[in-house]
């Protein structure tokens, strides 16, 4: 394939806003670029050029685009200057100083978005029609493994999308590899004369289409990868398998009892509290998706809601990212509502046994009670008129006589008898 010519590479890194003074500093001073005379935020050396500005309805995010030309035309030397332009790019000097390992470091530090590699060049003789563009990049996908073999790509790509009358394909993106990848890779392909329209409509500067989309995807990724790097998702799924274990093992038989209750309760409650902080991370992470997924849906609503598969492709990686989220959420919900009813179901059961204890104390009180207060009721004098009227003794002139004694205690037996009984009938009731 000898019809491409004029190859391009372009980087644009996603900066946080309050680090674009450290980052650019740093990428003037490594690759010597000097302060472009008719601009204050774009410096060039030869063909190498950087170019720093703002994102629209974006106050955190600065955009720094490094390009490279090479004016060459055929696939040696497309290949040739592809690989000068990305060993100036990427690999300025030997040691801390490469800027692919300093892309690493500023992102590991939250300077940094992620970043977006662009292959481009432009065709010296136009395609037939859409569906060629398919032989274009099969014959591109090989000569770009030859640019960069360290930086493998997907085999077939994972999207594309008409642009500005060209084509773009987007052939590598973080998801792929969550906690190492922080790096997007298009391919972007201009009709004969069109390279400059694509360059500057497509990808190039703040007005171009793939910009705003690029952004708001990298923001996505950095959330996404935000969990991943902390294996977050791995640890809360953890804590809801281990409060639904232990809920179900208290809502059995064996663990309903009072004696068992308390030390179960006190492991369900830190386990619900450290479910409760996890899920409120994943909460939060979801809700900045969620933002980011508004984001995207505006910026394509403000296009007239003209859809390609890149967007459509891309608002899905957001779309379902989202959903894993709250997937997730509602699990954790669901080990809380089931933790939940456990607790409730043994607080019933130690409120059972307290009532019965409390019962059996009361029942015991109420026949002390009984006993204490029946010879001050029924005194001697009492005992004796109550047992001559039942003509069991004529009088009580002799103290030591036993039957009265046997009559009081008789008493205390009979109301004694009557209060158990009473309070028998009445826990049955309750």
């Amino acid at each position: 394939m000898s019809h491409i010519q004029g190859p391009t590479l372009l980087l644009t890194l996603y900066v946080n806003h309050w680090h674009t003074s450290a980052v650019t500093k740093w990428l003037v001073e490594a690759l010597q670029l000097p302060p472009d005379s008719n601009s204050d935020n774009q410096w060039q050396r030869g063909a190498l050029r950087l170019y720093s500005f703002a994102l629209p309805g974006s106050d955190d995010t600065t955009a720094l685009q490094l390009s490279l030309d090479e004016p060459e035309s055929g696939v040696r030397s497309w290949i040739d200057g592809c690989q000068r332009l990305y060993a100036v790019a990427l690999d300025t000097t030997d040691g801390p100083q490469r800027l692919i390992d300093q892309l690493d470091q500023w992102y590991n530090r939250d300077m940094l978005w992620g970043y977006t590699l662009i292959y481009m060049a432009e065709l010296t003789q136009p395609t037939a029609d859409e569906s060629s563009w398919d032989g274009v990049l099969a014959e591109m996908l090989p000569i770009i493994d030859q640019i960069n073999p360290q930086h493998s790509t997907a085999s077939t790509p994972l999207s594309q999308t008409p642009l500005a009358g060209g084509m773009l394909w987007l052939l590598d993106e973080p998801t792929r590899n969550l906690k190492d990848l922080i790096s997007t890779v298009y391919l972007a392909l201009a009709p004969p004369g069109d390279n400059d329209r694509l360059l500057l409509e497509g990808i190039y500067g703040p007005a171009a289409a793939l910009i705003m989309p690029d952004m708001i995807m990298h923001k996505s990724y950095y959330l996404l990868r935000d969990i991943a790097s902390f294996d977050l998702v791995d640890e809360y799924k953890e804590y809801v398998d281990d409060l639904t274990d232990l809920s179900i093992a208290m809502m059995s038989p064996e663990q309903q009892l009072a004696a068992q209750a308390p030390p179960s309760l006190d492991a369900m409650g830190q386990q619900t509290a450290n479910l409760l902080g996890m899920m409120a991370l994943i909460n939060e992470q979801r809700i900045r998706l969620q933002q980011q997924h508004t984001n995207y849906q505006r910026w394509y609503d403000a296009l007239g809601g003209r859809a390609s598969p890149l967007v459509c492709y891309q608002l899905d990686q957001i779309h379902t990212a989202i959903r894993e989220l709250e997937l997730l959420i509602e699990r954790g919900r669901s080990a809380i509502e089931a933790s939940r009813t456990a607790i409730e179901l043994i607080e019933t059961q130690i409120a059972r046994e307290q009532n019965a204890r409390q019962e059996r104390i009361s029942r015991w009180l109420a026949i002390a009670g009984v006993v204490l207060a029946t010879p001050q009721v029924f005194t001697w004098d009492v005992t004796c008129a109550w047992l001559a009227t039942w003509g069991l003794v004529s009088a009580c002139e002799n103290q030591a006589q036993i039957l009265p004694l046997l009559g009081q205690f008789a008493l205390m037996l009979l109301i004694g008898s009557i209060v158990w009984w009473f309070t028998q009938r009445m826990g049955k009731h309750q």
